[in-house]
């Protein structure tokens, strides 16, 4: 039942996602910002924060729906509100050096290996 509650979560984190960065590309089109995405992971990373509080306080909040709710529609709507929450969590234990540690390296080294994959898979630029 695990698995059903996660993909479905997923599925429909998923399409939030697409359809937020859908409208957003229409309101921000001559910007040229990914708003969408910035919106995205703001909006993910505030729901996780709710999320943990309920969980933390409010008995009524399953394993279950908590399931459905982290691992799958946020995970599927925006895996940033993972980092935002493992990394307050981080936090939470006193741990600044390693939260800072944690932020810098998901960001820095993500970023670096889209150019990675990037670099080995795009064709040959001759000049």
């Amino acid at each position: 039942m695990n698995w059903v509650l996660v993909g479905l979560g997923g599925l429909l984190g998923s399409l939030s996602r697409y359809g937020v960065s859908l409208l957003l590309q229409r309101v921000t089109d001559s910007t040229n910002y990914p708003l969408g995405i910035l919106t995205v992971n703001v909006v993910g990373c505030f729901v996780g924060g709710l999320v943990l509080a309920r969980s933390d306080v409010d008995a009524g909040l399953s394993p279950e729906l908590k399931l459905f709710l982290v691992v799958g529609f946020l995970g599927g709507f925006t895996t940033f509100s993972a980092l935002g929450m493992d990394t307050h969590s981080i936090l939470q234990d006193g741990q600044l050096a390693k939260a800072l540690l944690n932020v810098v390296l998901n960001v820095v080294v993500g970023t670096a290996a889209v150019w990675a994959g990037f670099q080995l898979a795009a064709p040959a630029r001759g000049g």
